[in-house]
């Protein structure tokens, strides 16, 4: 002003930085009910707090937490990563896919026969099978799915049927 002027300086006053960018992994991505994700922060850009939504109505805070999913389902999964400069989101959409796994059963035509004779057995399974491995207790397998077998040798044969799906396999 007419007075004079004055200057003020402050040294290192403003700071500029980045937002983070979201990013994150999962150790699986097809579970069966009841199966937990472990979720793992890639975010770069020094996030400092976390907000995950899980899909299911549940969210956590913890950098990598990991997630059980209680009902089958297909999940969308959210990430948003945040520090002094700002936030950032990654989501994605049908990420989780969480179902039923399945559980064997079979039966036998005969479970009483002579040497040399032919089982037929019967996949009895529920659960949306994909695969089945026979055992039948004698060195012999199988992966139909509903098998016969001939025994050669006497003797009293223990016969394991696993059955697998894309969340799991049951014996």
């Amino acid at each position: 002003n007419q007075y004079g002027s004055n200057q003020t300086a402050r040294t290192a006053y403003i700071d500029v930085g980045h937002a983070p960018v979201a990013n994150f992994t999962a150790d699986d991505t097809v579970i069966p009910v009841g199966g937990t994700v472990t979720f793992t922060d890639a975010s770069t850009n020094a996030p400092t707090s976390w907000l995950w939504t899980f899909g299911d109505d549940n969210t956590s805070t913890a950098q990598s937490p990991a997630h059980t999913y209680a009902a089958a389902g297909t999940y969308t999964v959210t990430l948003n990563a945040t520090n002094a400069y700002g936030y950032n989101l990654s989501t994605r959409t049908d990420y989780i896919d969480v179902g039923p796994l399945p559980a064997a059963n079979f039966s036998a035509d005969l479970t009483l026969i002579p040497v040399g004779g032919t089982v037929q057995f019967t996949d009895a399974s529920t659960g949306n099978v994909t695969g089945w491995s026979w055992t039948f207790g004698d060195g012999n397998t199988s992966t139909d799915q509903s098998p016969s077998h001939t025994y050669a040798a006497p003797g009293l044969q223990t016969v394991n049927l696993t059955v697998s799906n894309a969340y799991g396999e049951d014996t």
